[in-house]
């Protein structure tokens, strides 16, 4: 025994020094080596290498820099070899992407792959920890410039912004985050229109990158108003590139957004516009037959709209200021505008919805107490419009999430209306929460009776509603979806724009994406749905012909 621990000491100690000579190997590039690039005529910013946790090292080049001359800032006594060319710190050197160049120390050499992209590019410059101090705090506000740059290089915007922040619920866990920018005054950005507040979605475990964009545009195309404008852009902050991120306008009331009357701006006038907010009023628990609000001194004249609200899971109900919770159902509702609701207001928007629900449970589609129909309540059309997008999409938050719904004042408009569309990533096949079956492209989802599904599926039950959505499905959706699909060319002013064209304009960005974020085959509830790009788009295709083929046999119109 003696002699036998001595030498098991030995190899211990011999592993253990080379497992950290390996480590210390490995780490070389990132700690010991930094390497940055910038364009040598000085357009644009600084970029710094990446290594994954492979220990990949890679430039993801901004479509601005690929094939340009660029300044190299390199580490004394290394040099970087590209076309079998050597370059020193301070020397200028051509990058183009799809190389591979290589770093040459004294210890060795390390390939440094270089990725380029085709699409326009964001730049934030944070002070020193700020993308980490939203990390910790969503709500975080910190302050950022914003450069952003054409694929030429042309400069569309820069400045300052009034703050960032961290946006999301559930996705707000993933290392990918999704932001929340907000301008002084309102801009337009990437051609989207003027705005304060846009959304940078991460859409880190949709693997097509697209879902979202592909339902804003057959939402838009559909006719359903106030769809949120979006924009594919790769996104950099303090020189690191963070990945392909879709630019998206915030869904709000007022000027460039959804076009109703500004209950929050007619509340604070009727108050004075005080700097400081009174308390909270109301119940601030998801209790059934509630409402919870500000208590507010005066009431406005009107307190009957204008409402942007969206259903919402009832364990974040206590993160909203304002909102309602259904008599009947119990159905838990965020009230976005206004966002510091009256008693007034919130007791009206409550009576509302529960004569909304006493109808649709209805069988004959009546609130018996007030003797109004269901289609004298909401827009029968808007409704069938955006139960359509739900269905379609099989998306996962359709009865529980980001499901938006306005009203305006009753005397310019009396019906509550669906819409705007918002939050994809989970639907089109993508997600399954509970198991397989919310994936599969045949059954209905939306409108299916289970548990948490309440307004879908009692609308459905109504035949009124489902006359409607069969005959939208075959007049206006179906021709949309098969131009979606690339079975059909789009017309003039179609407004969708075919999934392989969409895949072709993406692809240089997904590549860097999925090698700045190894995601690709690595999920959990968001399926794996393939190992390359490419085949996530197969996959995301094939789900919608099968989608198209399950809905055509469930919505068949009988011919008399």
């Amino acid at each position: 025994m003696k002699k036998i621990l001595p030498a098991v000491l030995t190899a211990l100690v011999f592993l253990l020094t080379a497992a950290a000579a390996c480590a210390s190997y490995k780490a070389i590039p990132v700690y010991d080596l930094p390497m940055s690039v910038c364009r040598a005529d000085g357009v644009g910013f600084s970029l710094t290498s990446f290594q994954n946790s492979r220990s990949d090292r890679y430039f993801f080049l901004p479509a601005y820099m690929d094939g340009q001359l660029l300044t190299l800032t390199l580490q004394e006594g290394t040099e970087l070899e590209i076309d079998g060319v050597r370059y020193a710190n301070g020397d200028a050197a051509r990058m183009t992407g799809g190389t591979t160049a290589q770093l040459i120390t004294g210890r060795g050499t390390v390939p440094v792959y270089i990725l380029s992209s085709t699409l326009p590019c964001l730049h934030l410059t944070l002070e020193e920890g700020g993308l980490d101090r939203i990390a910790e705090d969503k709500g975080h506000k910190e302050p950022a410039e914003l450069l952003a740059l054409s694929p030429e290089g042309v400069t569309l915007w820069s400045g300052a912004l009034k703050n960032m922040k961290g946006h999301g619920n559930a996705t707000f866990v993933f290392k990918k985050k999704s932001y929340q920018i907000h301008f002084e005054e309102k801009t337009g950005l990437l051609g989207l229109t003027a705005r304060k507040k846009f959304i940078l979605l991460a859409n880190q475990h949709e693997n097509s990158l697209l879902r979202n964009r592909i339902t804003f545009d057959l939402a838009r195309a559909a006719g359903l108003r106030y769809t949120p404008e979006c924009a594919p852009v790769d996104l950099y902050a303090n020189g690191e590139y963070l990945g392909s991120y879709l630019l998206c306008s915030k869904i709000g009331v007022g000027s460039g957004g959804v076009d109703i009357t500004d209950a929050e701006e007619l509340t604070e006038a009727a108050n004075g516009n005080p700097e400081q907010l009174p308390k909270a009023c109301g119940t601030r628990k998801a209790k059934a037959g509630t409402f919870k609000g500000i208590a507010w001194e005066q009431e406005p004249e009107d307190v009957t709209g204008g409402f942007l609200f969206s259903l919402e899971y009832a364990s974040r109900y206590k993160d909203t200021t304002s909102g309602v919770v259904t008599r009947l159902r119990g159905q838990t509702i965020a009230v976005k505008s206004p966002e510091n609701m009256t008693a007034g207001q919130g007791q009206y928007l409550l009576e509302l919805l529960d004569s909304l629900e006493r109808a649709i449970y209805d069988r004959n589609g009546m609130d018996t107490r007030t003797g109004r129909h269901y289609t004298e309540i909401i827009s029968l059309d808007s409704f069938a419009r955006k139960y359509l997008i739900e269905e379609i999409s099989r998306n996962y938050d359709s009865n529980n999430s980001s499901m938006y719904f306005y009203k305006d004042s009753d005397s310019i408009d009396p019906l509550i209306y669906a819409g705007p569309v918002w939050d994809y990533d989970s639907a089109w096949g993508g997600y399954s929460g509970t198991g397989k079956t919310d994936v599969d492209p045949v059954g209905l989802f939306a409108a299916a009776k289970m548990k948490g599904h309440q307004w879908w599926p009692a609308l459905y039950a109504q035949p009124e509603f489902l006359e409607r959505v069969k005959t939208l499905w075959w007049t206006e959706f179906r021709p949309l979806m098969e131009v979606l699909v690339g079975d059909a060319e789009p017309w003039e002013g179609c407004g969708v724009t075919p999934i392989p064209v969409l895949a072709q304009e993406m692809d240089a960005s997904a590549q860097m994406n999925f090698k700045r974020w190894l995601i690709l085959n690595s999920q959990d509830h968001w399926l794996k749905t393939g190992a390359t790009y490419a085949a996530n788009i197969d996959y995301l295709t094939d789900w919608i012909r099968q989608r198209i083929a399950f809905l055509d046999k469930k919505w068949q119109i009988n011919q008399k």
